[in-house]
């Protein structure tokens, strides 16, 4: 037997660990997860998603949420408060912040070190005015706005207010996007979801990141899971990466 190892388990939350009621099939029993900002269940787990969080607790697993929420939407979680006790990335890998919310201060080193992140605010806040300009031009039914957080100007978020169309209508500004933001912008799309991020807004840089801070051991195992394309680069990150069937990188091996 080979010895213990600690395990690390870097995982997405949306569509991941947790979905909200429609993306989910009849019949089965689920129990909240997430609230709304009106405080009504808007995400919820199944028995399988809550069997593979007791099944990496039982086993003494540090669990870090790699996730684009931001630090309100993911503090709206209805989780065990116990079951992420460590350092949380969020905001599409923007920030990093620390059990009890507070900014990373080694992570916002990194940072200041690494990128001007006053003019990043300028080009997303530019972005964001190119985007809303977009959506009244061609009457799209989306709402978009700067995430920011901790004095650092993340991404711009844009989702449409009829998930039914969500897809479409995120594709047509999409494609009218593209070739208008400048480079070093990267862009996140999957289902309701549509994200222009700056270079440091990265899950993998941030993973990268945090794995060395934890300072593992060679035999210590790191576990990766994810739903999204974009989230690729982050389980590579890992010792083994799993993501749910039905996924988008599910989907994409089709």
């Amino acid at each position: 037997m080979v010895g213990t190892s600690k395990i690390y388990v870097f995982t997405d939350l949306d569509d991941t660990l947790f979905q909200t009621q429609k993306k989910l099939p009849p019949g089965l029993r689920t129990a909240p997860a997430a609230l709304d900002k009106k405080g009504v269940p808007q995400s919820f787990l199944t028995s399988q998603q809550s069997a593979l969080i007791s099944l990496f607790s039982s086993q003494g697993a540090s669990i870090i949420p790699v996730t684009g929420r931001n630090q309100a939407a993911f503090d709206r979680h209805v989780l065990n408060p116990d079951l992420f006790s460590g350092l949380r990335i969020l905001s599409h890998g923007a920030i990093v912040s620390d059990c009890g919310g507070r900014l990373y201060e080694p992570w916002r080193d990194y940072l200041l070190d690494n990128y001007d992140l006053e003019d990043w605010g300028r080009k997303l806040k530019s972005a964001l005015t190119k985007v809303q300009s977009l959506i009244t031009s061609l009457s799209l039914r989306l709402r978009s706005r700067v995430i920011s957080e901790h004095g650092i100007v993340a991404y711009v978020s844009i989702k449409a207010d009829n998930y039914d169309h969500a897809e479409s209508l995120l594709m047509i500004l999409k494609n009218e996007i593209a070739t208008a933001l400048p480079s070093g912008f990267r862009v996140h799309s999957n289902g309701n979801n549509l994200a222009l991020l700056a270079p440091y807004a990265s899950k993998e840089c941030a993973v990268r990141f945090v794995i060395n801070e934890l300072k593992l051991s060679a035999n210590d195992l790191v576990i990766g899971l994810g739903d999204s394309i974009t989230d690729f680069p982050f389980l590579r990150e890992t010792h083994f990466g799993m993501f749910p069937i039905g996924s988008q990188i599910d989907r994409g091996f089709l």
